[in-house]
């Protein structure tokens, strides 16, 4: 089937051309004195990765119990990028990044760097769901056991929040005009518009996870209402993530090496995603929802899909500031109600001084000069 382009797997076996016309074949690709220390971080990556989907799945309670046994594979995914950035130092320094599904291209350094700030967040959003969070948001933050231990957490989360600025930004657009320039001439078209529709699964479904799912699930968490049965579902959404900035970046260099297709390559990168959405909305249709927690999260990510990611560079730092601050409030002894309420206004309002931050700023400086 030309999805799955066995052909495209078995024939560079032998020897396929790379993009610089050097020859790379399977006992070189994976030869353990080239890059050793990635290469280890990347299958012990591995293995952690199928020990987290058997604990959270089939044996939760003492998975969320074993500190080390949660956080293992979340800490190995952040080695892992910070052996990449030490090994392929080589790679385009650019913020622009057209070859994440372009046949025989490769991601830029810019990317890697910006993926090393996504790791972080994901040990942060992963670690929310230890059991010394659970309930946290009904206790007042210096009365609570581990207090310490929670405001250090929270603290380094909003400082690496805040530091999203200093990494670099890429675009999903430019991973569309990747695909259309290097896969337009060796591509059919309805691979080429294949390709396209998965780079706006990937954008979707991270606009979904990161501003609504997660943010929802945290919630439940830290005001104790996330059922015991259902643990598994955030569990699961958080490994989705993390396979998309991991597990897809060792499918990127097969890709780029030729043993798997971009039109293999862009279904295997969203494959966790649609399996995670299908738990997602699993949950969602069976059990109690809390709207409360819900619709703020959903209307901050429509009104961000409508106007904010439409254009790219547009001011945010008022919005995200606003973001982590609604979130702080978890910590305080808010009833949730109104701890959600005030989220969602912060995040709304943010989202409108983000639009027109740069239009307020000229007129601020055009008042100035006047006077």
């Amino acid at each position: 089937h030309p999805l799955v382009d066995l052909g495209a797997v078995y024939r560079p076996l032998a020897g396929p051309a790379g993009a610089d016309g050097h020859v790379m074949n399977f006992r070189t690709l994976v030869n353990p004195l080239r890059h050793s220390d990635h290469k280890v971080l990347g299958v012990t990556y591995l293995v952690l990765e199928a020990l987290d989907f058997y604990g959270f799945m089939f044996c939760e309670r003492r998975y969320s119990a074993d500190f080390l046994w949660f956080m293992a594979m979340k800490v190995c995914g952040c080695l892992v990028t910070a052996s990449a950035l030490r090994n392929f130092g080589h790679l385009a320094k650019s913020d622009v990044n057209k070859g994440m599904f372009a046949e025989s291209r490769t991601f830029s350094y810019g990317f890697l760097v910006e993926n090393f700030w996504f790791q972080v967040v994901i040990a942060l959003q992963h670690g929310a769901f230890l059991p010394c969070f659970e309930g946290s948001a009904a206790e007042h933050p210096t009365s609570s056991r581990g207090a310490a231990a929670k405001l250090a957490y929270f603290s380094f989360a909003m400082f690496w929040f805040m530091s999203r600025a200093t990494f670099p930004k890429t675009s999903y657009a430019d991973w569309e005009a990747g695909n259309e320039a290097a896969n337009g001439r060796k591509l059919s078209a309805w691979r080429v518009a294949w390709i396209n529709l998965q780079v706006k699964v990937v954008r979707l479904n991270y606009v979904f996870k990161s501003q609504v799912a997660v943010p929802y699930f945290v919630s439940l968490h830290m005001r104790g209402l996330l059922p015991p049965e259902w643990r598994f579902v955030p569990l699961f959404v958080s490994l989705d993530i993390a396979h998309n900035v991991t597990t897809a970046f060792f499918l990127q260099t097969l890709k780029f090496h030729g043993f798997i297709s971009a039109t293999t390559f862009s279904f295997a990168f969203n494959a966790t995603a649609y399996a995670a959405n299908a738990v997602v909305a699993y949950y969602f249709l069976h059990a109690k929802v809390d709207l409360v927690a819900l619709l703020p999260n959903l209307a901050l990510s429509v009104v961000n899909l409508a106007f904010v990611y439409r254009k790219r560079g547009d001011p945010r730092f008022v919005q995200f500031i606003c973001f982590v601050l609604g979130f702080a409030l978890q910590l305080t002894a808010l009833p949730p109600h109104h701890a959600a309420a005030v989220v969602g206004a912060l995040g709304l309002a943010a989202t409108v001084l983000g639009q027109h931050a740069q239009r307020i700023t000229q007129w601020g400086a055009r008042f100035t000069h006047a006077a």
